[in-house]
């Protein structure tokens, strides 16, 4: 009587730099997410490049609060995340060559890298030394070309592994917030304004009297 071999279990390894853990990754996460906002803080990315122009502190309060808190939701998400994903640069179509004829397709991008987990801690090592630079260097224009840098780079990989439904849920916070900070504007301006008024009539009242 023969007896059939059992098979035996394997040990499974994850292919294509799947990463199954990331209990301890999202907790180093937590000290990068206080380095990167205390780093990063005062955040006045337009103000940075127009240098004071009228207008430019308004624009950075609608959108340097967005870019940086999103910033730090991708570096959670990136602690977070288990597989590869692509990172592309989108073109809205690509034009490709197939048995002699040009073929257009709708939704396409220019592959950029590859966003890979199981290189997490190269990556995260790289943004700590930079982070560490910007904040304790004690030169400002360094601090705020790193910080722009990063933020970056959290952007161009974030946006990609985050869902579709949370990019919804925050574009609505994000409308209802800027209309918040608008009607506080107009409020400010046209509050601005009518002391402005006041002054001048006061100031013309006095002219004549004399």
């Amino acid at each position: 009587m023969v007896k059939m071999a059992e098979p035996q279990a394997r040990s499974y390894r994850p292919e294509g730099g799947v990463v199954q853990s990331t209990g301890f990754r999202k907790f180093s996460s937590i000290p990068m997410i206080i380095l990167l906002y205390t780093a990063a803080t005062p955040f006045s990315p337009i103000s940075w490049v127009t240098y004071d122009l009228e207008g430019s502190f308004f624009l950075d309060r609608l959108l340097a609060g967005v870019l940086l808190f999103a910033a730090v939701y991708f570096q959670w998400q990136l602690a977070a995340q288990t597989y590869p994903v692509a990172i592309c640069l989108p073109t809205g179509s690509r034009q490709t060559i197939r048995n002699g004829r040009v073929e257009t397709s709708s939704g396409g991008g220019e592959l950029l890298f590859i966003y890979k987990p199981v290189e997490y801690w190269k990556y995260i090592g790289i943004e700590a030394v930079l982070l560490g630079v910007a904040e304790f260097g004690g030169y400002e224009i360094w601090r705020r070309g790193i910080v722009t840098a990063v933020i970056a780079a959290l952007w161009s990989v974030g946006w990609f592994i985050t869902p579709d439904s949370v990019k919804r849920d925050g574009w609505e916070y994000v409308k209802k917030l800027w209309f918040w900070i608008a009607l506080d504007e107009i409020m400010r301006v046209g509050m601005g304004g009518g002391r402005r008024r006041t002054q001048s009539t006061v100031l013309k009242t006095d002219i004549v009297d004399d």
